[in-house]
């Protein structure tokens, strides 16, 4: 199980200018789990049915969603990786395969924006930048400072900037001008987690972050998630609203959406517990493990099983 955050900023612009199509991280995923060595072999784009590049975009972002993980490769006379499928990644193969559901969308989000190490300009997006909107010119100077502090290294513009022209195709649906050239097909298929609803682009050359319904079993996954990875057993709201990683930070989740959540017979049923003491509220969870595996399983509803089976 992936950590939250991390200590290193390591990747900008390993995606390659590709955005998570449609079908492809289902394809990177069936890949690995029939071939652990998969990615390491020269016509893995001719496997894949795509371009060179696009397979390295493939590649690396089931990695950084969560999806598999690195193995060192004993066997191999050269030092090398494989890839194994994570507890995540074996969820999603074998629940929601084609990725169907928007709640297995909300949850690859939550882990893709959480990846300090492998999704470094996401998680400044929505970990560290705190308005309501932004300019692309505007957070590529504040990421390139914010690496520079963290890193000590100096990370080009132009990999900022192209981190920031995919984060912008992948959550905001394009307009209809964008649409009627050339590349709106392109546009249409880059925007998978559009139907998320968190970012708008508004008239005045701003990209917005929006109100969105965030599915309960996601954001109760993601209280306990997080609580797992900090090692608690009590959190206050005021963390859950403010922390990196948090449900408030991750989605842009209001106040009112974790009371509602916090106090569901959802969040009852999985061990949660709400307490108000002089109007300072905490959140209690102790069984952090099994409350994230009743989540997971929430997450699918009965019907699609039956569909899917």
């Amino acid at each position: 199980m992936r950590g939250l955050g991390g200590d290193t900023l390591k990747t900008f612009a390993r995606h390659q200018t590709f955005a998570p199509r449609y079908g492809w991280l289902t394809r990177g995923l069936e890949a690995v789990e029939s071939d652990a060595d998969f990615f390491h072999k020269k016509d893995v784009h001719f496997e894949l049915g795509v371009g060179k590049n696009m397979a390295q975009a493939i590649r690396y972002w089931i990695e950084a969603f969560g999806l598999v993980e690195r193995i060192e490769d004993s066997c191999h006379s050269k030092m090398r990786h494989n890839l194994v499928l994570t507890e995540l990644g074996r969820f999603v193969l074998e629940n929601d395969r084609y990725m169907e559901l928007p709640q297995t969308l909300w949850l690859l989000h939550y882990h893709l924006v959480c990846s300090k190490q492998l999704a470094s300009s996401w998680y400044y997006v929505f970990q560290i930048y705190n308005r309501s909107t932004f300019r692309t010119e505007d957070l590529t100077r504040l990421i390139h400072e914010w690496s520079k502090e963290e890193s000590g290294k100096t990370v080009s513009l132009n990999s900022i900037k192209k981190d920031l022209q995919i984060i912008s195709r992948m959550y905001a649906m394009p307009d209809t001008k964008s649409l009627k050239k050339n590349k709106g097909y392109e546009d249409l298929i880059d925007s998978v987690f559009s139907p998320l609803g968190l970012l708008q682009k508004s008239d005045f050359h701003e990209y917005v972050f929006a109100e969105s319904h965030i599915p309960l079993p996601v954001l109760l996954y993601s209280i306990a998630y997080y609580m797992l990875q900090k090692n608690l057993n009590m959190v206050s709201l005021h963390a859950l609203l403010n922390d990196e990683c948090s449900a408030g930070k991750s989605f842009r989740a209001r106040e009112s959406q974790l009371l509602h959540a916090i106090q569901s017979p959802l969040a009852r049923q999985v061990g949660f517990r709400f307490q108000a003491t002089a109007g300072v509220y905490n959140v209690t969870l102790t069984k952090k493990s099994d409350a994230i595996q009743k989540l997971r399983a929430a997450m699918i509803p009965k019907s699609f099983q039956e569909k899917s089976a």
